[in-house]
């Protein structure tokens, strides 16, 4: 069995967002929200590769006060094939069950924080601002994924 993870069907997306073939969409988050709220978790190995879906994904992108951006290159010791090798300036990564909180709301920041907790070591603390969604459709990865953008600040 595959971890399970939260995705949302692509046409609660398409219902929200006008034109759906952009990258970016600013969209306030209380709309996010609502999209968020007709998420179920799936099975991964089943999804992966299915557009009726859109799996979620939080991205923070950091800045340090002297506005840098910190800036990634992903390795082959990641699950995701599809990404080695290639450059990130964002933390992110799937919402899993695990992350289940109160709210759909609770368990997609659950998630955000836990991928972060994976992915970097912060000693102080840092606060984050929504940004708006990313939707790509020209990569086969990005295809079934929706990230959820937000600038870290640290």
């Amino acid at each position: 069995m595959s971890e399970q993870i939260l995705a949302i069907p692509t046409i609660k997306i398409v219902e929200k967002i006008s034109s759906f073939n952009n990258n970016f969409f600013k969209i306030k988050f209380s709309d996010f929200v609502e999209i968020l709220e007709s998420g179920n978790f799936h099975e991964r190995d089943e999804i992966e590769n299915d557009y009726n879906y859109k799996q979620i994904i939080p991205y923070v992108v950091f800045k340090n006060y002297e506005d840098k951006i910190l800036v990634l290159k992903r390795t082959q010791n990641q699950g995701e094939k599809r990404l080695h090798n290639k450059i990130s300036i964002g933390i992110g990564g799937h919402i899993n069950k695990g992350d289940k909180g109160i709210t759909m709301e609770q368990t997609f920041f659950n998630g955000m924080d836990r991928e972060i907790n994976e992915e970097l070591w912060i000693t102080n603390s840092y606060k984050y601002v929504y940004k708006g969604i990313i939707n790509d459709n020209d990569e086969d990865v990005s295809k079934v994924h929706l990230g959820v953008l937000f600038v870290g600040f640290i």
